[in-house]
């Protein structure tokens, strides 16, 4: 696929209202062509070598939030066609992000919303106060928390807001979800449809520690987490973290699947 070449991006730093991480603009020029699919957005923190891909579907700017301090990052975007085939690489751009303290205690918050039987949760203080303000819902907190801590962030993604013009409501589905792996965030951006019923990287959300084959260090508590089966049900799926056993087995006893300790939170 050729006309990325002609694309130029560019960045613009910021340090996120949380305190402990930074958000990163990034912008570039269209891919010229009518057979112009969407976007990849490629981070990684060596020249050349990208973790993490984002699919920002059609969009020519996108701001990675919640990404950890103290390191340079460096950014690339190709294109793709309507058949998924891929472009090479734009012109690379870096930045640096300061050291900005994560403050041991961050609280990760769990709200509940009972006309959905949804969870959310969410290490942002801002978003809790919209969340209580009733603006999106009945959300209110259940009084569950965790800790944010750890060397790696949380990608969390949310349902596609694009509205189908067959039912005229976005299509969803309207939740979100959380993932410590980075191949399984990285899948999730390839397999994005923005027209059909997908899930869209929203932004790292806070820091954690991977379990490994489901087991957490002993100095760490595990975060559980559980899924109301919606897919397959046929209504919006939806998941539940909680480092509270008795919480995550409340869901089981009412249908939703048990999927064990997800990641490591700090005690």
């Amino acid at each position: 696929m050729t006309g990325l070449r002609q694309l130029f991006l560019w960045l613009f730093l910021s340090t996120a209202a949380t305190g402990h991480a930074a958000s990163i603009a990034a912008a570039w020029n269209p891919s010229p062509g009518d057979n112009v699919g969407g976007y990849f957005l490629y981070v990684g923190t060596s020249s050349g070598q990208y973790d993490f891909k984002i699919n920002v579907a059609g969009d020519t700017q996108f701001t990675v939030v919640g990404l950890p301090t103290a390191a340079r990052y460096y950014f690339a975007v190709t294109a793709y066609n309507f058949q998924r085939a891929e472009s090479g690489f734009s012109n690379e751009a870096s930045a640096y992000v300061p050291f900005v303290a994560d403050p041991l205690g961050t609280e990760v918050v769990e709200f509940y919303e009972p006309f959905l039987d949804h969870y959310f949760i969410t290490a942002d203080a801002q978003e809790m106060i919209f969340a209580e303000s009733g603006a999106a819902g009945w959300w209110r907190r259940t009084g569950r928390t965790f800790r944010s801590g750890g060397t790696v962030p949380v990608c969390r993604f949310h349902g596609n807001l694009r509205i189908d013009p067959t039912t005229g409501v976005p299509y969803g589905p309207m939740t979100y979800y959380y993932s410590s792996d980075i191949g399984n965030c990285n899948f999730l951006n390839q397999i994005l449809d923005p027209n059909t019923k997908s899930m869209v990287f929203d932004r790292f959300d806070f820091y954690t520690t991977p379990a490994v084959e489901q087991t957490c260090p002993a100095f760490l508590s595990p975060v559980y987490r559980a899924y109301n089966n919606g897919f397959a049900l046929g209504f919006d799926s939806n998941h539940r973290y909680s480092t509270d056993r008795a919480a995550i087995l409340e869901v089981v006893e009412r249908g939703w699947i048990d999927e064990g300790i997800r990641f490591c939170a700090p005690s």
